[in-house]
């Protein structure tokens, strides 16, 4: 099967975010992984895929003894 390859406006649209957003991860290195061909920059959907997945956060389960307090300590 052939690799589906999208620009950055069709990554974007595919993850649901801005082109800028997209060209941000790319520079900044922190986004999903792509092809330069030639000037072009071009990205698997398959790859997209696997970066989702990995972006996915689990929740913890509550603690005991309910809700943490978050902010100041006070001494």
């Amino acid at each position: 099967m052939k690799p589906t390859l999208l620009n950055e406006s069709g990554a974007a649209d595919y993850l649901g975010v801005g082109v800028h957003r997209v060209r941000s991860w790319r520079t900044r290195r922190t986004g999903p992984a792509y092809l330069k061909i030639g000037q072009a920059v071009r990205y698997d959907t398959r790859d997209l895929d696997a970066w989702l997945t990995e972006q996915r956060v689990e929740p913890e389960p509550p603690m005991r003894g309910g809700r943490v307090r978050q902010g100041r300590v006070r001494r």
